[in-house]
C-alpha cells in the first residue's frame, strides 16, 4: 500500500513538473513579445536576491515538520509561528538592504522592485505548514494541481494582462506576487489547519534543531541561485 502511494506521488510530481515546464515556455513566448530584455534583467536581478535569501527564509521548518516521527499540534502551531517570524524578518532585511544592493548592482529600478518583492517571504510563510503537511501525507497530487493552477492563473494570466496594459517589468513583479499569493491560498484550502501561531519552547527547539542542519546543507548544496522569474 505504501509502495503504491509513493509511486503515485512520484508520478504526480513528475507530471506536475512537466506541466509547469510546458506552461512556463508558453507564457515566456508570449511575454517575450510584450516585454524588453531590460524588463527581464531588472526582475532577474531581484530574483537573485530573493532566491538566495529564500535559502534562509524558513530555517528548514518545513522539512522538520515533514520528517518528525511524531507530530504534535504544538509542532504545527510553532512551525507556523517560526515561519511567519522568519518570513517577516527576512522581508524587513531585504527591504532595508534594497538601496545598498541597488547601488552595488547599478540598476536604478531595482530598489522599488526589491521593496515589492520582499512581500514574497511573509506570503510564503503563511502556507509553509500546509505545504509540509501535504507532503507528509503524500498528497502530491494536490500540491501539483495547486502549483499548476497558481502558475497558470497567478503568473501566466496576471503577467500577460499586466504586460498588455504596458506595465513593463512591473508585469513580471505582479505575476510573481500573484502566483505566490494564489499558491498560498490554494495550499491552505487543500490542507486546512489551525491558523493560530504559538511558540512552545520544546517544539521550537525540536524544529530548529533539525531545520538548522537542513538549511546549512541546502545552502552548501545550492550555491548561488539562478535568475529565472519563476518558483
Amino acid at each position: 500500500m505504501l509502495r503504491c502511494r509513493v509511486a503515485t506521488s512520484l508520478l504526480w510530481t513528475l507530471s506536475g513538473a512537466a506541466g509547469r515546464t510546458v506552461l512556463f515556455v508558453l507564457v515566456l513566448v508570449v511575454l517575450a513579445r510584450l516585454l524588453t530584455p531590460h524588463d527581464y534583467g531588472v526582475v532577474s536581478a531581484a530574483m537573485v536576491v530573493v532566491r538566495f535569501s529564500n535559502i534562509l527564509s524558513q530555517l528548514g521548518v518545513g522539512p522538520a515538520l515533514i520528517q518528525r516521527p511524531e507530530l504534535r499540534p504544538a509542532h504545527v502551531r510553532t512551525g507556523l509561528a517560526l515561519s511567519m517570524l522568519l518570513g517577516i524578518s527576512l522581508a524587513a532585511i531585504v527591504w532595508l538592504l534594497a538601496s545598498p544592493i541597488t547601488a552595488f548592482l547599478r540598476i536604478e529600478e531595482l530598489r522599488a522592485v526589491l521593496a515589492a518583492m520582499c512581500l514574497i517571504f511573509p506570503i510564503q510563510a503563511i502556507s509553509v505548514v500546509a505545504d509540509s503537511l501535504l507532503q507528509r501525507e503524500l498528497k502530491f497530487g494536490r500540491i501539483a494541481l495547486t502549483e499548476l493552477t497558481s502558475d497558470a492563473l497567478g503568473y501566466g494570466l496576471t503577467g500577460i494582462a499586466l504586460a498588455l496594459a504596458g506595465y513593463g517589468y512591473w508585469a513580471l513583479v505582479g505575476a510573481i506576487l500573484a502566483q505566490t499569493l494564489l499558491r498560498s491560498i490554494l495550499l491552505l484550502a487543500a490542507r486546512p489547519h489551525l491558523l493560530m501561531p504559538m511558540l512552545e519552547p520544546r517544539a521550537a527547539r525540536e524544529l530548529i534543531y533539525f531545520g538548522a542542519g537542513h538549511t546549512g546543507g541546502r545552502g552548501r548544496a545550492s550555491g548561488l541561485p539562478t535568475c529565472p522569474a519563476w518558483d
